[in-house]
C-alpha cells in the first residue's frame, strides 16, 4: 500500500510541476510556443505529403517506362 501512496505522490508532484510551469508563462509566451509548434507540424506534414506524392508519381512513371508508354501516358494517368 505504501508503494501506491509513494507513486501517487510522484504523480501529484509531476502534475503540480506542469501546472506551475504553465502558470508561470504568460499569454505571449504561450502564443510563441503555439506558433513554433504549428510551424514545425506544418513543415513535417508538408514534407510527408510531398514524399508520398513523389513516390507515387515515380512508381507510375516507372510503370509507364517499363511498358514503353510515353510521358503523356504518365500525365493522363495522373490526372485521372
Amino acid at each position: 500500500m505504501a508503494f501506491i501512496v509513494a507513486k501517487g505522490d510522484k504523480i501529484t508532484a509531476a502534475i503540480g510541476s506542469v501546472t506551475a510551469t504553465m502558470g508561470a508563462l504568460g499569454l505571449s509566451q504561450w502564443s510563441m510556443i503555439t506558433g513554433i509548434a504549428c510551424t514545425l507540424l506544418t513543415f513535417i506534414i508538408t514534407n510527408v505529403v510531398n514524399i508520398i506524392y513523389k513516390r507515387k508519381a515515380l512508381a507510375v512513371l516507372e510503370k509507364n517506362a517499363q511498358s514503353g508508354n510515353s510521358v503523356t501516358a504518365f500525365i493522363t494517368e495522373e490526372e485521372g
